[in-house]
């Protein structure tokens, strides 16, 4: 079942959808098995294993090839002779999915100092978390925000960022349970100018939600396709 799930050219109603991000497990257990049985001489599993090992990798070539076809991207090391002036070479980004505003916000605060975090995104966020942020030595260190989130838990989508930022879209008008809150921002780091879409589209769990899901994914290919090429973009969130 777990074979046939990655092949990226099977996208049925249902639960496949869901099963797919399961895939890096197949080559490696297919592998252990191949390895297992011709150690054990078991002719009958090591061509079942080898089978499932081949079909495997040939499903997940597409995936695994996305990268070399990606743009090229500057190093983001620092150089030592730049100058004072001269915007940051490197930009830390920290998303979280909050689960519905449960996630411990004192790890959270001490994961944001420990990564040195210059912006994070927080998914499935509320209100009534981010007060509890307010006065702590995160929003100390990122004190620029897209501002409100959406009333209930899981569709809000927050950006804190230590740089200034303008909201290009602050995505609250559409409907909750079609779309959850993706803001779109643009952060001024160091005089220039980066693009920041938080990303958080329904998940593929039921038959309803897969055409929202498909259309959703698309639209942030759009939007990423229509950015300038100059300047630099970041998606980042929970992707589903």
């Amino acid at each position: 079942v777990l074979v046939a799930a990655t092949a990226w050219w099977w996208d049925l109603t249902g639960p496949v959808p869901a099963v797919q991000p399961l895939y890096p497990l197949v080559p490696v257990t297919a592998l252990a098995l191949l390895i297992g049985s011709v150690l054990s001489r078991q002719r009958v599993a090591a061509s079942l294993a080898a089978a499932a090992l081949a079909l495997s990798g040939v499903a997940v070539a597409p995936v695994l090839a996305a990268p070399l076809r990606a743009p090229s991207v500057s190093s983001a090391s620092s150089s030592a002779s730049s100058s004072a002036s001269d915007p940051p070479r490197e930009l830390t980004v920290l998303a979280q999915n909050l689960e519905y505003g449960n996630a411990d916000s004192d790890l959270l605060v001490d994961e944001v100092l420990r990564r040195d975090v210059d912006v994070l995104v927080l998914t499935e966020v509320d209100a009534a978390y981010l007060d509890q942020l307010a006065d702590s030595p995160l929003r100390q260190r990122l004190p620029h925000d897209s501002g409100p989130v959406r009333p209930s838990g899981a569709p809000g989508t927050a950006v804190l960022s230590r740089y200034p930022m303008r909201v290009l879209d602050a995505d609250l008008a559409r409907r909750a349970g079609e779309h959850f809150q993706q803001p779109v921002v643009a952060l001024d780091v160091g005089g220039r100018e980066v693009l920041l879409h938080a990303v958080h589209p329904l998940s593929p769990t039921s038959r309803a939600r897969l055409p929202r899901w498909r259309s959703g994914l698309a639209e942030l290919a759009d939007w990423q396709r229509s950015q300038p090429a100059d300047v630099p973009v970041i998606m980042a969130g929970d992707f589903n």
